[in-house]
């Protein structure tokens, strides 16, 4: 067991004194923040810091709310450590019965943060900084069982997550607290049947969790898989934040292979220019070649008394025109032979795009005869259809794949089913944003 997973006494060095620096220790300036019918959370200042307190409401004060208190100190105690609320004691305070004595964390819940609209490299931090937190928990034997935005603070001081309300927090060695709970919409079907503490629940509420941090496609299949049957999702945090790690390497791969992109882009206007050179070129041989022939008649004509003379000059003007003749000819090929490449590239770049739309037309076709018909009628299979339809597009292009084997190079054949890729990924956010809508209407 780690340093951080270890109970310390709250009073082992007697700092808390009747009075420190003039400053009682009676709890002062005590604000009411929430009741329910189980609890009451109060701010409160003691030794010139303020704390948050938790204790049973008055109509709920029993000996198993007590228990819960203890049982829920303990665990705090048990995961103490970064990334989660830091608790002290159990300590009675005047009108309100015991409380947990817990710091107080300046800051916002992770649902208003997101409001603000964070840059996408601070969510993408954030995101995997709740997912090392939640391990830390994990690896202290207990689960969480109730994450959620609201349970999640993003402090003021530096956008560092901190998870809060250990209040449904489980271990197997508790007797106290066994019976199905957590928070409609982020909680595992297994713990709203009531199952042993698991940490692929807390794996589960993760994924609704990372699904509301609108980062698109990019994690959409990490979150699918979190969302999927318990034997499916991720063992553990550390497989998790393996997983999202991978989407980012490879966009810093589509970004590399974009670069490529607009190199060729780059070439297409190195081509043109090319042409248009050459033509230029053509122009200027035949302008000198014409002005070559008007020189021969003028020389012929000014050398007509020798004619020995004549006939080595007028012999090396028809060498000097038939050299620039030949320029011309070789600029007139070349130019000839550019314009075909770039004619037969412009060919090859509507085959594929021919091809994407081929196999975009047959994945949509099996998406709407699988998952979204589901959607609009039987709401119950959602998991069950969803990933079905995902597996049956798969299958889909795998099969067209197989029909384009002939017809394209393997750097086209890529490029074809990455396009493919991207459209199975769509049509499956699609889901996740109509199964969102569900959970929320409920």
């Amino acid at each position: 067991m780690t340093d951080s997973c270890k109970i310390t006494p709250c009073e082992a060095s007697g700092y808390l004194e009747d009075s420190f620096e003039g400053l009682g220790r009676g709890f002062s300036e005590i604000t009411e923040l929430s009741r329910s019918a189980q609890n009451i959370v109060l701010k409160a200042k003691r030794y010139g810091r303020l704390w948050l307190l938790k204790g049973a409401s008055p109509e709920s004060r029993s000996e198993g709310t007590m228990a819960m208190l203890r049982k829920e100190l303990e665990v705090m105690l048990k995961v103490n450590g970064d990334g989660v609320v830091k608790a002290w004691s159990l300590e009675e305070v005047p009108g309100y019965g015991p409380c947990i004595v817990m710091e107080w964390v300046e800051g916002l819940t992770l649902d208003q943060w997101l409001a603000l609209s964070p840059k996408s490299g601070e969510r993408i931090r954030v995101a995997q900084e709740i997912v090392m937190a939640v391990g830390r928990i994990h690896r202290c034997g207990v689960v969480h069982r109730d994450l959620k935005p609201t349970n999640i603070i993003v402090t003021a001081l530096d956008s560092s997550p901190v998870i809060i309300d250990f209040g449904l927090a489980d271990t197997f060695t508790h007797t106290v607290l066994k019976q199905a709970a957590g928070t409609r919409g982020y909680i595992s079907r297994e713990q709203a049947a009531g199952a042993l503490p698991d940490v692929r629940n807390d794996i589960y509420s993760l994924g609704v969790v990372l699904a509301g941090m609108g980062h698109g496609l990019m994690w959409s299949h990490v979150i699918r898989r979190c969302l999927g049957p318990i034997n499916r999702r991720y063992a553990d945090t550390d497989e998790l934040l393996r997983a999202l790690e991978r989407p980012r390497k490879a966009a810093r791969w589509i970004t590399a292979v974009l670069g490529v992109s607009l190199a060729g882009a780059g070439l297409w206007l190195c081509v043109d220019k090319a042409i248009e050179s050459a033509r230029a070129t053509t122009e200027v041989a035949a302008q000198e070649a014409a002005d070559a022939n008007r020189r021969a008649d003028s020389l012929a004509k000014q050398l007509a008394a020798s004619e020995v003379e004549m006939a080595a000059r007028n012999e090396a003007m028809r060498q000097r025109v038939a050299l620039v003749a030949d320029s011309a000819r070789s600029a007139g090929a070349a130019s000839a032979a550019l314009m075909e490449e770039r004619d037969a590239m412009q060919v090859k770049d509507k085959k594929i795009t021919a091809a994407i739309d081929e196999g975009t037309r047959r994945l949509d076709r099996v998406w709407e005869a699988g998952a979204m018909k589901y959607l609009a009628e039987n709401s119950a299979v959602i998991d069950r259809t969803a990933d079905y339809s995902t597996e049956s597009m798969s299958v889909e292009k795998s099969r067209y794949m197989k029909e384009l084997a002939g017809r394209f190079t393997v750097e086209d054949l890529a490029r074809i089913e990455g396009a493919l890729n991207e459209r199975i990924d769509r049509n499956y956010a699609k889901w996740i944003e109509k199964k969102n809508q569900m959970i929320s209407n409920d």
